[in-house]
């Protein structure tokens, strides 16, 4: 049974060179951690290398060999990325309590495909149709990042509708202050919540909830806490800040929010062992301290440095719950 369960985000694979990685993989054995991959994380690095004139294309095909390498599983028949499910089939799971529409074969044809990719770089460029299946996946990831900007813009401009640019949700008024006044009493976390249920209904194909809505949004918050959070510190960023969420680099905060998700499954999965994110993003840090989550939320550099002691105080530090995991 793995001591501990870690899931990367996209910059952690970004960042680790072949030595630093070597170093941490060779660790972790020692350790008897587990790594597992959010779908979210591999799909953003797949949609980098459809293109090679993709200006990170070859960063993102480093990145997405070390996601290899660090979470491939053998099932029996062959090697398949150990992929954690993506956050409506989470929810469908835990909150919802039905049955996801995704196999354990669709799970695994992925996970072979990142492998297929990393392992025959030569021979998958000839396969027309992958080559289409990931130029129609960094179509959709584009899509997907301007529906969340949009999501975003549409409800706070909704609120404030003085609102023309960004900057302008920040600028003082009353409703702005009765924005603030709610974020400050936990009001939109259960907006948070709402949010997500209502989401992961409709992707789904459930009935939107009426009567059960509560108790969802309940669920949401007890098991999925993190990602609740993460979306209550966004909006406050807005509109302290008039933060631009149009941006390049804070458009793919839809990516961070939805890796977030991979806390809560836990025990579910790993038969008690706790599921930790490693990840250097500052707002997802911030959200797990303000959960009470941030000794499941490590950067890089705080993990290495718990891997280089002694297994026994590995395991005693692990097995803490506590607010010094920043």
């Amino acid at each position: 049974m793995p001591t501990l369960v870690v899931v990367c985000d996209t910059n952690v694979y970004r960042q680790l060179g072949r030595t630093r990685y070597d170093a941490l993989r060779e660790r972790e054995r020692e350790h008897s951690v587990v790594a597992a991959a959010a779908y979210t994380v591999a799909t953003e690095l797949l949609s980098h290398v459809a293109d090679e004139e993709d200006a990170s294309y070859r960063p993102a095909l480093a990145a997405l060999g070390r996601l290899w390498d660090h979470t491939k599983t053998y099932n029996g028949s062959q090697y398949a990325t150990n992929l954690i499910a993506v956050p409506h089939e989470l929810l469908a799971m835990h909150v919802f309590g039905v049955t996801p529409t995704t196999t354990t074969e669709d799970d695994q044809a992925y996970g072979s495909t990142i492998g297929r990719i990393v392992n025959q770089p030569e021979r998958w460029r000839r396969d027309v149709a992958l080559v289409a299946g990931l130029r129609g996946l960094r179509t959709n990831v584009e899509r997907w990042e301007s529906d969340f900007v949009k999501q975003l813009w549409d409800l706070l401009s909704g609120l404030l509708p003085h609102a023309s640019v960004w900057a302008d949700f920040c600028r003082p008024s009353e409703p702005h202050k009765v924005l603030l006044d709610e974020l400050d009493q936990g009001q939109w976390l259960v907006e948070a919540a709402t949010l997500i249920v209502r989401s992961a209904a409709q992707e789904l194909g459930l009935p939107q909830p009426t009567a059960q809505l509560p108790e969802l949004c309940r669920r949401v918050t007890e098991v999925f806490r993190l990602p609740v959070h993460f979306w209550n510190l966004m909006i406050r960023q807005i509109l302290e800040r008039g933060v631009d969420m149009s941006a390049p680099h804070r458009r793919n905060s839809t990516w961070d929010m939805q890796v977030c998700f991979a806390t809560g499954v836990g025990a579910a999965l790993y038969k008690d062992a706790p599921v930790w994110l490693i990840t250097g993003d500052g707002t997802i840090q911030k959200a797990a301290n303000a959960a009470g989550m941030g000794w499941q939320v490590r950067s890089l550099e705080a993990y290495e440095h718990l891997l280089g002691v002694p297994h026994a105080k590995f395991r005693t530090e692990v097995a803490m719950k506590g607010p010094d995991g920043a």
